[in-house]
This record gives structure tokens, sequence and C-alpha cells, in this order.
């Protein structure tokens, strides 16, 4: 009997093995099937975006890194953008001036033509400056003999093949311009070699004889003598002395070729700086890059006391921008490979570090498909490479979450199969995982705010890389990591779970190492060295045993005894809180106040490091020369009144190479009726009275020219005792006879009806790159212009006023002071929003809001004593801010919500250190690295970005561990205060649905368990308990 019934439960324990063996070879082919076909769908996803044979689109070209800096959809952009249109109207031939068939700008650019095919141009485009290192004045006879040495050493020795880069087709074909050619002009030799001390005395009076005409602005770049002789005089500058005038070379001498200070007074005979110009052409990249690697790279070359100091090379420097910042790639790569040795340290992994890496490289490949392919973006800034930078980090913590939830998970679940552990995982895992990107994901997309197209495009790109990378941290690196569990357990176990289950009374199954042979068992040399191989690759840390053993140590005293002996021993987090309020409120200061986060000082746009060499000339040297400061360089701006063409921009937003079109005001009709004419000529009157009038009106005020002639005694015959209003024809007549400008009226082609007018006028305003007197002059021309269009006659009352100039510097600058903040309030709100809806608690969340406030304070005030100024990279760094600020915080925040104890502050912080604290160390730790990673870049915006990660990671752990649990040590919620019940919430409002009628009985509402009504359940394997269930 007993026999039988043995021989039965034997029969039992091999069907259930049987069962459990299918159910578990089944789930592994289609966890096997799932990571192929995701791994293939990738595959194919980025061979069809990156492959231009399967159908791609051309890779991105980063030629012009300024490209899409150029706001859009502004009130100010909109106008700038139409005068854009107008011109390209009209130099196509689009629009036809009233008139005229002849297109001048077709002329004008047929002579640019010719000119530049000519040899031995007066504009050369290579341009170095040299300074004396042994003496203070760079004005000697062997100073300037160094000088034209080493030019000539520099910029005229390279090869043959590289000849047709200089005008007139080789080096020695055109001569330089330089200090010491100049002297040999002057004493009618050849070679700067045989110039003397006599030469450059001789140079010298004339420098500080004409230095005077100079300065008085008498001697300009109209005067001219083509022949020099002997007390004459310059054409069309009667004062000024033939011989300062000769070729224009004191002229071009005191402003291109020395600096500032030279003859400014005549006591100020030094000279500091001299710029050399070289004969070569503007798209001259190849020689440019060899004389750059061969001489100018590393370290400034020097002869004989003379040194250079600064280079400019055309467009060279946005040319070796596009080359190097796809080169310098390499250091996200090298993040990326850090973090996975990180991660293979953490997950005792190298095939789940590898899988976690792969799945980022898939992320961006997914993103950038979706970006390109499916929502069709045309434009791709060199700023979406940055997003490598912070998917590396996101995905890193994801990582670390998943696994650190999943081992938690088996520890506590150690009979359940390996789906149902990947699903209870998942459960808390992916919410949490959420939350964090979700968060991050929106601080992206705030930038789309932004009126900029660089970083709204940015904020789209860098949005969706972060949701990618997390639908793939859900699904494909889970099955990974329970395909990898299957792999360990079938090497380690040696009995069927059945039997376990079966005979509780048996011994425990031994857990060995996959690679540990059964006692009595030998190893083969195949399985030996198979097992080493898998041991050094999958588990490194057990290869040191006591490495482990010292981390865990380390890790528990100081998560579960330091950290909250430092907040509660003697109430140091009163202590704590009164610190980090402070430094906030000193960072603040140093972010808004002295010295602030202030606008751009120069309009070049920086690519390189501060210590590049090729960045020298635009930050330190460019500014000591006249023509980077002089008035005349910087022309008055140029005022211009619009009728007949609406200000839109119907153009796509995140293309620049989309403008759109020309949108006309079909109502628009220049009749120059009565109204029209005493309305113009009241508007001519009110100009004059304006501050910013220069007191010429071109075209403007042709009307009360020929008002104030016709009231003459002695009229001019066109007016035929006609009286204001005039009619047309007298208008057009004397418009003529008197020699008046004309208003620019333009018709389309091949239609003779007027569509537009246009009317020019100077101002006394120059251009300027400070932010307030641009805004002045703004405000000041707008609102003039608005007064007086309200009172214009039907035709005219919707002309418009703007200034093409202003969107040099200015209208970039007004976006990026507007949008930042803009985006910063949009990401900081969507932060609350999360937090709130996560912890569900009104308390936790406010303070989450004051640290991450705190974080963004300290962490803006350390960048701006790093001599940050507002640009574009600044304004996206603001508003991500929030986002990588807040996750710290709010696993802190949900850790805090889920302790057991709930009325009892000191456990609930300390629970949260216990529980989250190391995982948050981990992704502050490998967040950091790839910011430190990045330093020893060459371009800007790598080297900002990592001094931005590193420094956000570090204000981000002590404020998250410091200030927020001390505010919650000190007056944190208890029980159920400030708590949001959403389950009784909809519990009432149910009962108020099924019994309207106040005088049925109400039942008591049951006791809710609010720890259950958090969105965010768990997170880090926070509660042990929360795996069971």
């Amino acid at each position: 009997m007993v026999a039988k019934k043995l021989s039965g439960m034997t029969e039992n324990i091999e069907q259930n093995n049987n069962q459990q063996k299918a159910r578990g070879l089944a789930h592994d082919v289609i966890a096997v099937v799932l990571t192929i076909l995701i791994f293939a769908v990738v595959i194919m996803v980025g061979l069809f975006s990156f492959l231009p044979s399967l159908g791609a689109p051309p890779l991105p070209s980063f030629q012009k890194p300024t490209k899409g800096f150029d706001p859009r959809g502004t009130f100010l952009s909109n106008r700038i953008h139409t005068l854009y249109l107008i011109d390209k109207y009209i130099n196509s031939g689009l629009l036809i001036e009233q008139g005229s068939n002849v297109r001048r700008s077709v002329s004008v650019r047929k002579r640019r033509s010719n000119n530049e095919n000519s040899e031995c141009q007066e504009t050369f485009r290579g341009r170095i400056v040299f300074t004396s290192t042994k003496s203070s004045n760079l004005m000697t006879t062997e100073n300037l003999k160094s000088l034209c040495h080493l030019e000539k050493k520099i910029m005229k020795s390279a090869p043959p093949s590289y000849d047709n880069f200089y005008f007139g087709g080789s080096p020695s074909s055109c001569q330089s311009h330089s200090l010491g050619v100049i002297v040999t002009q002057f004493s009618n030799k050849t070679k700067c070699e045989s110039i003397d001390d006599n030469d450059v005395r001789k140079a010298m009076d004339i420098f500080e004889m004409c230095s005077a005409f100079y300065n008085k602005g008498t001697l300009n770049k109209s005067c001219d003598c083509k022949n020099l002789k002997r007390n004459g005089v310059s054409d069309n500058c009667p004062t000024v002395p033939c011989v300062c005038s000769w070729k224009k070379i004191v002229y071009n001498t005191m402003m291109y070729f020395t600096d500032s200070e030279f003859l400014k007074t005549p006591d100020q005979k030094k000279l500091t700086y001299a710029a050399v110009v070289t004969p070569t052409k503007y798209n001259a990249f190849e020689l440019y890059k060899y004389i750059y690697d061969n001489h100018l790279k590393s370290v400034f070359p020097e002869f004989n006391g003379v040194k250079v100091v600064g280079f400019h090379f055309a467009n060279f420097r946005f040319d070796l921008f596009n080359a190097v910042v796809l080169q310098e790639v390499k250091y996200p790569i090298s993040a990326m490979i850090l973090v996975a040795i990180c991660m293979w340290l953490f997950m005792e992994s190298l095939i789940l570090s590898l899988c976690a890496v792969l799945t980022i490289g898939f992320a961006f490949v997914l993103s950038y498909f979706f970006y390109i392919l499916v929502y069709g973006f045309a434009f791709f800034p060199f700023f979406n490479l940055l997003t490598v930078i912070f998917i590396v980090g996101i995905g890193a913590d994801d990582a670390f979450v998943y696994y650190d939830i999943f081992r938690k998970t088996k520890s506590d679940n150690p009979k359940d199969n390996l789906l149902t552990l990947t699903v209870k995982s998942l459960k808390h895992a992916a919410i949490s995982m959420f939350v964090t990107s979700f968060t991050t994901s929106a601080a992206f997309f705030a930038n789309m705010s932004s009126h900029i197209t660089a970083i709204k495009t940015f904020g789209i790109f860098a949005g969706i890389s972060i949701l990618t990378t997390f639908l793939l941290m859900i699904t494909w690196f889970p099955i990974n990591v329970m395909l990898h569990e299957r792999w360990i357990q079938r090497q380690n176990l040696k009995k069927s779970f059945s039997e376990e289950r079966l005979f509780e009374d048996s011994p425990k199954i031994k857990e060995t190492h996959y690679c540990e042979p059964e006692t009595g068992e030998q190893e083969s040399p195949k399985q030996s060295l198979c097992c080493m191989i898998f041991r050094a690759m999958d588990f490194p840390c057990r290869l040191v045993p006591m490495s482990k053993t010292l981390f865990s140590k380390l890790s528990e005293n100081f998560f579960e005894s330091w950290l909250p002996s430092m907040i509660f021993k003697k109430k140091l987090y009163l202590l704590w809180i009164i610190f980090f309020a402070g430094l906030t409120g000193g960072f603040s200061y140093l972010s808004l106040v002295s010295p602030g986060l202030h606008l751009p000082k120069i309009t070049d746009f920086q690519m390189f490091s501060s210590s590049s060499t090729i960045e020298q000339y635009n930050l330190h040297i460019k500014q000591h020369f006249r023509y980077a400061n002089d008035v005349s360089v910087n022309p008055k701006m140029e005022i211009e009144l619009i009728w007949g063409v609406k200000p839109v921009d119907n153009g796509n937003y995140l293309d620049p190479d989309d403008k759109g079109t020309l949108d006309y005001d079909h109502s628009f009709n220049p009749k120059f009726t009565s109204d029209s004419q005493i309305w113009l000529s009241s508007f001519c009157k009110s100009l004059r009275k304006q501050v910013f009038y220069s007191g010429r009106s071109g075209s403007l005020c042709s009307f009360e020219t020929i008002r104030n002639r016709c009231s003459q005694s002695r009229k001019p015959l066109c007016c035929k005792n006609a009286t204001f209003p005039f009619p047309k024809d007298i208008i057009e007549n004397c418009m003529t006879e008197l020699g008046l400008p004309r208003h620019d009226i333009y018709h389309p082609r091949g239609n003779n009806n007027t569509k537009m007018m246009r009317i020019s006028f100077s101002s006394n305003v120059h251009w300027s790159k400070d932010y307030n007197e641009m805004d002045t002059f703004w405000k000041q021309i707008f609102h003039w212009s608005n007064e007086q269009f309200s009172q214009a006659p039907p035709e005219f009352k919707n002309g418009w006023i703007a200034c093409e100039r202003l969107h040099l510097m200015y209208s970039i600058q007004e976006c990026l002071l507007k949008d930042t903040v803009t985006s910063m309030m949009i990401a900081i709100g969507m932060a609350f929003v999360v937090m709130l809806l996560t912890t569900l608690n009104v308390l936790i969340s406010i303070y989450a809001i004051v640290t991450i406030i705190g974080i963004i304070a300290t962490t803006v005030g350390s960048l701006v004593l790093l001599g940050w100024e507002l640009v574009v990279l600044e304004s996206i760094v603001l508003s991500v801010a929030v986002g990588l600020s807040i996750d710290f915080t709010m696993h802190y925040g949900v850790a805090y919500r889920l302790s057991p104890n709930r009325e009892d502050r000191k456990d609930r912080v300390r629970y949260s250190f216990m529980h989250v604290g190391p995982a948050v160390f981990m992704a502050t730790f490998t967040t950091f690295i790839t910011g430190l990673v990045m330093m020893p870049a060459d371009v800007l915006v790598y080297i900002q970005l990592g001094q931005f990660i590193m420094i956000v990671m570090f204000f981000s752990w002590l404020f998250s561990n410091f200030a927020f649990m001390s505010l919650n040590a000190f007056i944190g919620p208890t029980g159920n205060f400030a708590q949001l019940n959403v389950i009784e919430f909809c519990e009432r409002k149910k009962e108020l649905q099924i019994i309207p009628d106040e005088k049925k009985p109400k039942e008591k509402s049951k006791p809710v368990d609010t720890a259950k009504t958090s969105l965010l359940p768990k997170t880090h394997g926070i509660e042990n308990k929360s795996y069971t269930d």
C-alpha cells in the first residue's frame, strides 16, 4: 500500500516537473523571441535612419553652429522676419519697384562676383595678431622684421598643393598687409626684411602727424589720394594732407592693423598689438586646417621676442567645429563605458551592464528615428548630441532601480518563478522609473515654450529620448535580466523545486556558484576554462569576496547610522535648515544681483574652451582694435515703415530654412488722398520731435518739402497754384522737378497692382551690444509709431515699424530673458504636480519644491562664479536643472511617505535613508562621473554640460539628504496629516450620487489605508513586505 502510494506520488512529481519545465521553456522561448525581436527592430530602424542607400535623409551637418538661434514667432521677430522676406522677394525679382524693371541686386551681385575673382583683394581673410614679449613697444625695426618672418613662416610655408587657396594662385603672388609692408611702401622698398631704423622712424612720423586727423574724424574711409604729391590734399577731404590718405594706408593702419591705444593721444606711442592680414581666400578650410594643426593648435609660436596672440581665419572656426563636435562624441562614449563598469560592479554581471548600455544606445537610435522619420523634423541642431549625456545618467539610474528591486523581490519570494518575479519587480520599478523619467522629460519638453528654434527642437528630441529610454528599460532590459537569471539558475540548481516542496523535511538545496562542481566531481579542463571566463566576466566582485563585505558594511553603517545621526544628534536638523537656507539666499544673490547671470558681452558665439587658441582672438584680442568698437563700423539704426504686408511669420518655426511667404494686406491702397497727405505731414512733424530722429527723413517727408516749396513766393513750376493737399499729378511732377526721394512702391512680377510701400530713414542711435540701450530704442520707436498709426486714415492704418539690425543680438537676448523664466516655471510646476500625485501629501510636495529651488539657486550661483552668461545653452540648462534636481528629493519623499511607522518622524527619516540612500548615492556617483569625463573636451558645450551635471548632482545630493530630510525631521507630516485620500474622496462622491436624499441613512465610511492610495507604492525596494503582497 505504501509502495503504491509512493509510486503515485512519484508520478505526480514527474508530471509536475514536466509541466514546470514546459511552462519555463515556453517563458524562455517568449523572452528570447522578444529580445531578438526588439534587437532586430532597433537595428533595422537604425539602418533606415542612418543609411542614405535605404532612403535615410542626409546626416546632420553642423557647419553653421548658430543656425536656429534666431527667434521665431515673437512680436519683434515676426517683423524682422518679414523684412528678410521682403528683401528676398526684391532680390529674386518677385517684387519689382514701380517704374523699374531692373533688379539692382543682380548687378550688385555680378560686380561682387567679378571683384572676388580678381587678384590681390584688399579684403583678405586670414588675420593674425602679434605682440612683443621682449619690449613693451612692437613698433621697432627688429620687432617688425621678426613679425614679417613669423607671418611668412606660418601663413606661407604650406605645400604647393594648397596654392589655389591664395589670391593670385600662390603665396607670393600678393603681399600681406602688415606694418612691415607699410613701412616699405613709405620707403620705396620691396621687402620687409630690408627695412632699417630710418624707415621705421619715417613711417612713425607720418602716423603721428595723421593720427590727429584720424582722431578728429576728418580722416575717414572716404578720403583718398591716388597720386602722392608734396603739400597736396586728399580727395573728398580737403583738410587732410595727401600723405595721410595715400592708398588709405594710414586709415587702414589705425583702424585694422594697430591697437586702439596706439596714438590715441600724441603721447601714446607704444604699440602693443599689431595685426597682419594675409592674402588667403574665404573658402580655404584645408589650408587653414594645415596651418592650424602645424603652427597654432597647441601653443602660439614665437620668434625673436615676437609672439602670436590670436588669429581669425574667415569661417574656419565654424568649419572646424563641425569636425570636432563629432570627434568629441568619444567623451560621452567614455562616460558610458565608466557607467557600465559601475553597473558591472553593482549588478555583479558584465552581461547585464552591457545590456543596460545597449539599452541606452538603442534609445538614442529610436529617438533619432522618431524625430527624423516619424515626426519629420528637418532640423537637427548640434545641441541634440548632448542628449546622449543625459540618457546615460538617467538610463543608468533606471537600471540600478530595476535591478535593485528585482534582487530584493527575488530575496523576499524565493519560491516564485522568474516570470512572477519579473512582473512583481516591474509593478514597483516601472512606476518609480516613470515618475523620474516623466519629470525629466517634462523639463526638457518645457523648452518648447522657447521661441528660439534650436532650444525648441532640443527640448523635443531630449524629451523623446528620455521617454524612449524609459520604454526600453521596462521592456527589453527586464527581459534580459530574466534570461540572465534563468541562465544562472540552470547552472546552479541540481534538484527541482517540486522535490523541495514535497519533501519539506529534507535538507535545503545548497546554493552554489554555477561553476562550482558537485562534491566528489571533477572539473574537466574545458569546463574549468569556461567557468574561469564566466567568473571573470560576470561576477568580478566574487573574485575578491572581502570587497563586497567591506562595501556592504560601509553602506549599512553610513545610511543606517551615520546619516540619521547627522540629522537627529543634538537636533542638528535645525542647523542644517538654517545652513541651507543661508546657502540658498547667498547663491540667489550671486545669481540675481551681483555679479548676476548677465547677457553675453560679445557678439561672437563661443564654440571652444576659453583656453583654446582658436578662441583667443574673439575673447581677448579683437576688442583691442578700433574696428571692433568704432561707431562707423556699427552704423546708425535704420528704421523702416512698411505698408501692404502683414508682419507675420507663417513658416515652420521648427525649421530655420522654412521662412514661409509674404502675407499681403489687401486693404492697402496708396492713393495719397487728402487725408493721407495731411496725416503724413503730421507724421513728419511728430518725427522731428523724437529723441531718436537723426535730421534725415529720407523719402518719408517729401510731401512736407513740396508743401513748403509751394508755399513760397517763388514757387516751382510744378506747383501750378495748387494748394495742400495736392493732386496726385502735382506730387509726381514736383518730386521729379525738385529731385526728391520717392517712396519705394512695389508690385508683384507680372502684376502692376501696387502691393507694398516701404519707407526708410536713419535714426541717431548706433547699434550696440547693450540690451538696455537697444530695448529703450525699440520701445521708443514702437510706442511712437503705434500712436501715429492709430490716427492714420484707413489705407495707412495697418502700417508697422521695424528695425532689421535688432536681430543681431537684441531679439535673441529678449527671448532668452523671457523664455528661460517661462521654461523654468513650467518645469517647476510640472515637478510639483508630479510630486503631489506621487506622494499625495501637500507638505512633502511643498518641501520638495523648496528644496528644488535651493538646488537651482546654488547651481546657477556656482555657474555664475564660473563665468557663465545667459546664452542658448545656459537657457536650456536652467530649465533642465529642475528635472535633474527633483529625482533624489522625490525618492526620499516617497520613502518617507511609505514608512511603516507613520507617527514617528525619526523612524520615517531613518527608514528613508536605509531604503533609498544607497540607490540615490549610486545614481549621484555615476551621473557625476559622466560630467567629470566631459571636462577634457575642447568643445565648449561639452565642458559646460559636464560642469553643470557635476554641480547639480553635488547640490542635489546635499540638499535631498540634509535639507529635505531635515525639514521632514523638524516639521514633516505624521500620520495622515496633509494627506490627500483619493479612495475616500471617490467613495464619498459615489455615496452622494447613490443616496442624494439627505433623509436616507448614511453608512459609515470604512477606514481607508491611505498607504495604498499613493500612485507610487514602493520604490527602490523600500519595503520588504511590498514584494510579497
